[in-house]
């Protein structure tokens, strides 16, 4: 008898590429990626970011089984059994026929029972992943909400950026995710994925497959926009992007009606300020020689713009469409 082809050449397995020397260097779990898109130090957890009940709801998911399913299909569960309970006396005398024809009733009662069975299933099976929106009221401070804001900002990174994404097997060798397993990211539940690296944190993605493996992420410096503040805008290397950045905003600025001022005045003196953090000058010496260095905020404003605690200018922040920002 000859073998199949399955048999004679066994299952088939991706193969792993080499390792990439220039990826790997920068190559970290996908969940300790997150921690350094929020600007966090890497020994921070997800937990302290988001809040348990954040978390939770993202483990869990929200049952959605009364509003997916239309009203009339539910009723008809119990629609349903009326057939049932109107000709049961009238069958009676047919349980000789039932006895010699059971195939056609066995498929006639399956088909009435059908939307009732279908019904219960959903019922008590169906539970959606949470809304932004439903994150967002989840969280108990305006801190946490930004970091739900930050999650979805990294799904929606990763979801278009599969190159950025790789498998680590279970031999330590690497390979890019594939196509179809990439599209689990953006599926039911998909967030589970970016809170663990393995399959122990995927409880109930729905996307299939599942990647085969660890999942890590090469960030390659990138942080999450919404979470900008006044320092970290400061704080960005390169001049081409920094610039490209403030005259963004300050376009932006212009249509907000609450916050435009602050954030007008803080965009005039950020320039000057992050000049003199890269001339390695502190805090200190910036507050003496604020005239000398051309700087004409107030002592106070220089403090928060330098911190990056200045309240008015993150508020205002927060109303700008930052997915958009170069």
């Amino acid at each position: 008898m000859k073998l199949s082809r399955k048999e004679e050449f066994g299952p088939r397995e991706l193969t792993a590429m080499p390792q990439p020397t220039d990826t790997a260097d920068h190559l970290e779990p996908v969940d300790t990626g997150f921690v350094a898109f929020c600007y966090a130090e890497r020994t921070e957890t997800h937990l302290n970011l988001l809040g348990q009940a954040v978390i939770d709801l993202i483990m869990s998911g929200v049952d959605r089984s009364n509003i997916q399913k239309p009203f009339r299909t539910r009723e008809m569960a119990g629609v349903s059994l009326l057939p049932i309970a109107v000709c049961a006396p009238p069958l009676l005398p047919a349980g000789m026929v039932a006895s010699m024809a059971p195939l056609p009733l066995t498929v006639m009662a399956g088909w009435l029972l059908s939307p009732f069975v279908n019904s219960v299933w959903t019922r008590y099976q169906t539970r959606g992943e949470a809304k932004y929106s439903e994150l967002a009221s989840c969280a108990s401070d305006a801190g946490q909400r930004r970091y739900v804001r930050a999650l979805e900002e990294y799904r929606d990174w990763l979801s278009q950026t599969p190159d950025q994404l790789f498998i680590r097997l279970s031999n330590g060798d690497l390979r890019p995710i594939t196509k179809e397993e990439h599209r689990a990211i953006q599926a039911d539940h998909g967030r589970q994925l970016l809170l663990s690296s393995d399959r122990s944190g995927w409880p109930k993605v729905r996307g299939r497959p599942l990647p085969g493996g660890k999942l890590m992420v090469c960030l390659h410096g990138r942080r999450a926009k919404s979470l900008l503040t006044s320092m970290r805008l400061m704080l960005e290397p390169d001049d081409a992007i920094f610039n490209a950045r403030v005259d963004w905003l300050r376009q932006q600025a212009l249509g907000l009606s609450k916050g435009r001022l602050a954030l007008t005045n803080g965009l005039e003196h950020l320039p000057k300020l992050r000049a003199a953090r890269l001339e390695g000058l502190s805090l200190t010496a910036v507050l003496n020689d604020a005239a000398k260095l051309g700087i004409g905020a107030t002592e106070g404003m220089i403090q928060k713009l330098w911190s990056g605690n200045y309240v008015e200018f993150e508020e205002a922040l927060e109303r700008l469409p930052l997915e958009t920002m170069p």
